[in-house]
């Protein structure tokens, strides 16, 4: 874990985006359909593209499980001089900011 995380991961570790896509997803029942980590994050990544809204950094950590997926990004609009700092956490694929 770096020394400037936001995120303290389970036992101290945080992954970086392209490490969510060995994660793990549960297998399908007749009632619930997992949606992998990696997909939930890229469709946010692609959704705030379209709001002019770019990723500066970010990072994850996952449960010992992996069913809970939680993460920091530092987001930066097009508009001049907005910076702001976003953290959501996908259990069920719930967005705080």
């Amino acid at each position: 874990m770096s020394e400037t995380s936001t995120l303290i991961g389970y036992e101290g570790r945080t992954i970086p985006r392209e490490a969510l896509v060995l994660v793990p997803t549960p297998p399908a029942t007749e009632t619930h359909r997992p949606i992998p980590h990696h997909e939930v994050i890229q469709a946010l990544v692609e959704t705030l593209g379209f709001r002019h809204i770019g990723i500066v950094h970010d990072e994850y950590a996952v449960s010992p499980d992996g069913m809970k997926l939680f993460g920091a990004l530092d987001l930066e609009t097009e508009i001049e001089g907005c910076r702001f700092r976003s953290v959501c956490a996908t259990a069920t694929t719930r967005a705080c900011g």
